[in-house]
């Protein structure tokens, strides 16, 4: 009898562990749901410029030590648009100053659309779980001259 009233008890304990940690993990649901039921996130709502909007970011541990980011965009965005910008990034950790180059950070991404949903999906190399400043800024496609529009800067990032 006690050892099935354990049994029980582990087994219930198992069950919602399993839960919980599958509700942390980040996958195409999330996506599929305009990142709506991920806990990760940080609601943006800022425009680099006219009709070039992120709405949301979502990180999530990509690999050991790598840094999944998504950028979820404004739905009405066109391709064409995104297409005469570069995305730059930078970030500080460790009071370090890492540029696109040493993060492996791809200043071309390219929009993936899920259920109407429209984001920017990369990952980054980073040997941390923490993030002091992350700054995305566009662009011209050819090569870089200067910022164009805003920045877009988010402090205090750990995954």
């Amino acid at each position: 009898m006690m050892n099935f009233r354990l049994f029980k008890i582990v087994l219930i304990l198992s069950t919602a562990s399993i839960i919980l940690s599958c509700q942390n993990q980040f996958g195409i649901e999330n996506l599929n749901n305009g990142l709506s039921d991920y806990r990760h996130i940080r609601n943006i709502n800022q425009s680099f410029v006219n009709n070039f909007e992120v709405n949301k970011t979502a990180f999530f541990q990509a690999h050991k030590d790598s840094l999944g980011i998504v950028l979820k965009l404004n739905d009405q965005i066109d391709s064409s648009l995104v297409e005469n910008y570069s995305l730059g990034m930078y970030l500080y950790q460790d009071e370090q100053h890492l540029f696109n180059e040493e993060v492996a950070w791809n200043p071309h991404p390219k929009i993936q659309t899920f259920n109407n949903h429209k984001y920017f999906i990369e990952t980054i190399a980073v040997p941390h779980t923490q993030i002091d400043t992350l700054v995305f800024y566009l662009f011209d496609r050819d090569k870089y001259r200067t910022i164009i529009g805003n920045r877009i800067v988010l402090k205090n990032i750990a995954f």
